[in-house]
């Protein structure tokens, strides 16, 4: 009886064991369910509209991408243009928030910045862009029962970034595998150190691809920029001289 009772338990340990996702699968359905593999290869450029929120202010903002690793954002505030995180695929450059002239970024930065922004989503061929990958578990996010899955990517150039500078964990919809949050180290300022956690929501098809048209930023728990979308434009002819330097 002991031995039947025994061999019982061991066959069910390894059906629910034979059941559990592996971070491979994970990885799979999550591109599944955002377009696919090649639909998301084909992607060369990406232009978003929509309004940023912050401090009770509505502020309209344009950002423009371009494959491998060009961008320019930019948002209007006081009928003056604000650029953050510009990437012209050599430098990047924005204006500075103190005395809001346009500069270029440090060699360091420009290298930093360079590898935050890969047009292509960060999963596609991840083994061979040298990122590794692990799931760990299943967390409750936002009433979601959700796959938690740390990516690490490669250091930048000239950089000392740390493994916890590096790694990002995506939190995956165990029904949608839509992402609900991804969660960043502070890498300077204030909150070096720490984490900024980024909330994706109200997803829409375009061109059949899916992308979060809501965006919430939060540090500890507290709002500091949402992100509200009103249209995204896939594949447009943008010109590496948009993304130069305007200086």
């Amino acid at each position: 009886m002991k031995k039947n009772a025994f061999l019982l338990l061991l066959t069910l340990l390894f059906s629910i064991i034979s059941r559990a996702q592996t971070v491979d699968e994970v990885i799979e359905n999550y591109l599944k369910a955002i377009g696919g593999k090649e639909k998301l290869l084909s992607l060369k450029t990406l232009r978003t509209t929509g309004f940023l929120k912050m401090q009770g202010m509505e502020i309209p903002y344009i950002q423009q991408q371009k494959a491998p690793n060009l961008q320019r954002s930019v948002a209007l505030f006081q009928e003056k243009s604000i650029y953050q995180n510009c990437f012209d695929g050599t430098t990047g450059w924005h204006t500075n928030p103190k005395t809001l002239q346009l500069e270029k970024l440090s060699t360091e930065e420009s290298e930093a910045l360079k590898a935050e922004i890969q047009m292509l989503d960060p999963f596609v061929n991840y083994t061979k862009r040298g990122y590794s990958v692990t799931l760990e578990g299943k967390m409750l996010v936002e009433g979601k029962d959700c796959y938690r899955v740390r990516l690490l990517k490669k250091p930048p150039p000239m950089t000392n970034a740390t493994v916890a500078e590096l790694s990002s964990f995506y939190f995956f919809d165990t029904k949608t595998y839509l992402p609900v949050l991804v969660r960043n180290a502070i890498k300077k300022g204030t909150g070096k150190g720490g984490y900024m956690d980024t909330y994706l929501s109200k997803f829409q098809t375009v061109n059949d691809m899916v992308f979060p048209f809501e965006i919430t930023q939060k540090i500890n728990g507290k709002t500091t920029l949402s992100i509200s979308v009103t249209q995204v434009e896939t594949n447009l002819d943008l010109a590496d001289q948009e993304f130069a330097f305007p200086g």
